[in-house]
């Protein structure tokens, strides 16, 4: 009897203890900047196919597997092809999602190059900042969902394990990922934006994602439903720098704060300079226009737009 344990032990240690050291394991790839501007690295490529109510196509995308961000490959024309519109000379050179922003660098006459970052605190949307507290929502949420609910007949989910689930703002998400666990050892909760590498928190493994379906008819979103196939995903080490494009913070959320803290004086400035105008007092009037402005412009200066004279 005691043998039989010892052997049954041994086998449970054998199956268990590799899942639990890639669920915990970090990285070896080196994470990328702190801060928006400089050189970025990524060790995965993701490449998916799109398909929504809205807009389909195929995308790539590179992928860090030490913090997660990733990186849209050949921006300028993926974006077009899947709907943005074109804006009379602007050309899209990259586009990298962070935790919680998104930064859409390239270049345009008026501004020369630089990187656009918006977010920054502001919360992106779904399927761009997928963290660890949305994780943790979410498995929690797959132990009370009914997994019946899961859409049915999604074409090559056969043989593919599942798990249905429900996000805080009304979203059903479905999960569809190959049986066993993956070999990538990451802290990231995903690595893609569905499809890809995600941690399972009930399981305690790492999974590797093939379908995801997401249903947005309960939110107010635009989009009614998405859904995403990973094509292939492979191990290539690719580099991005940053380096020499200047960096337009005005819409992330500290640059958004302090426009509408100067927004919110406008009415106060108006009603002084109109004062000033009806007492003569034209100079005066003048003064407290022109210091308004110039704290527009000192604003706008400081994070990253265009000023002119």
């Amino acid at each position: 009897m005691i043998r039989l344990l010892l052997s049954l032990l041994l086998v449970l240690l054998t199956f268990s203890a590799p899942a639990r050291a890639d669920f915990s394991s970090p990285s070896s790839f080196p994470p990328n900047p702190a801060s928006a501007i400089g050189r970025y690295g990524f060790d995965l490529v993701l490449r998916i196919e799109l398909d929504s109510d809205r807009v389909s196509g195929p995308l790539t995308l590179l992928v860090n597997s030490r913090d997660g961000s990733m990186a849209l490959d050949n921006p300028h024309v993926t974006l077009w092809a899947l709907g943005m519109e074109d804006i009379p000379g602007l050309d899209v050179h990259h586009v990298i999602f962070r935790p919680g922003e998104c930064l859409v660098c390239g270049r345009h006459p008026m501004v020369g190059e630089a990187c656009l970052q918006l977010g920054g605190g502001m919360g992106i949307p779904y399927g761009l900042d997928m963290g660890e507290a949305f994780a943790r929502e979410f498995y929690e949420s797959v132990r009370w969902t009914d997994q019946d609910g899961a859409p049915v007949g999604v074409e090559g989910t056969s043989g593919l394990g599942y798990v249905h689930g429900r996000g805080s703002d009304g979203t059903y998400l479905t999960f569809w990922f190959d049986p066993g666990r993956s070999t990538v050892n990451t802290p990231a909760p995903f690595l893609g934006p569905g499809v890809g590498i995600a941690k399972d928190y009930n399981a305690g493994v790492n999974r590797v994602v093939r379908h995801f379906f997401v249903d947005f008819t309960l939110t107010d979103s635009p989009v009614r439903w998405a859904a995403m196939r990973l094509v292939d995903l492979t191990h290539a080490e690719r580099r991005i720098d940053l380096s020499r494009y200047r960096l337009i913070d005005a819409f992330s959320l500290p640059g958004l704060g302090g426009a509408l803290g100067i927004a919110s004086g406008a009415p106060a400035v108006g009603a002084q300079v109109r004062e000033f105008e009806a007492i003569g007092a034209d100079e005066m009037a003048e003064a407290t226009a022109e210091a308004y402005w110039s704290r527009v412009r000192t604003h706008a200066s400081e994070h990253g737009l265009p000023v002119g004279e």
